[in-house]
């Protein structure tokens, strides 16, 4: 249910919504992803194909995040579409979140690519459709709460990447360490989709 701009801006209330917890849960989830690649490419390169980093760094690393503006540009073309041929708002982002997901599953195949060039392909995919959903994710709460108490609610998403950031990032490297890139990298593949099945209804 959309409820209207306030008069007031809302309180700390908002954080009890339980909306407001499954969006926080959600973005935990869609952002595993780019955490791996953001900290992590660099390592995949010089482990994998056996380059040095300044060769990893120069030749090959810079793309994915460039690449990754871009998909931020789809994920606004996917929900505005949506709209257009007759979705309400949050059914038009929860769409392109959808569509987003299948495109996040590109990180499960990372290990499969046999050149540093194929490899920042698909790595490059995998931030181009995190990108994709993040934008429509946190859009959302202007949706839905409208944009005075919005600020409140975007901030909860953006605490919750910082604790992702905190926990997640050290994790992958002691998978890394004791596993390899290739079960990470399926780990990672899935958990857009769970994001998405839990912001359905909301």
């Amino acid at each position: 249910q959309v409820v209207a701009p306030q008069a007031r801006p809302g309180g700390w209330e908002l954080l009890k919504d339980p909306r407001l917890v499954r969006l926080a849960a959600a973005n935990v989830l869609w952002m595993v992803g780019f955490v791996l690649w953001l900290n992590w490419t660099t390592l995949y390169l010089v482990r994998t194909f056996h380059m040095t980093q300044a060769d990893a760094n120069n030749g090959y690393a810079w793309i994915p995040p460039l690449v990754s503006v871009l998909g931020a540009f789809m994920g606004g073309w996917l929900s505005r579409r949506a709209m257009k041929a007759g979705r309400e708002e949050v059914a038009a982002r929860r769409l392109a979140l959808l569509v987003s997901s299948v495109g996040c599953l590109s990180v499960a195949l990372v290990p499969y690519c046999g050149s540093p060039m194929l490899a920042t392909a698909a790595i490059s995919a995998s931030f181009f459709w995190t990108l994709a959903g993040s934008v429509n994710l946190y859009t959302i709460p202007v949706d839905i709460w409208g944009g005075q108490k919005a600020g409140t609610a975007i901030s909860a998403l953006v605490f919750s990447y910082g604790l992702l950031q905190t926990v997640v990032s050290p994790g992958i490297g002691s998978l890394v360490g004791r596993f390899g890139f290739t079960p990470v990298c399926w780990l990672a593949a899935f958990p857009p989709l769970v994001a998405w099945w839990l912001l359905r209804g909301i």
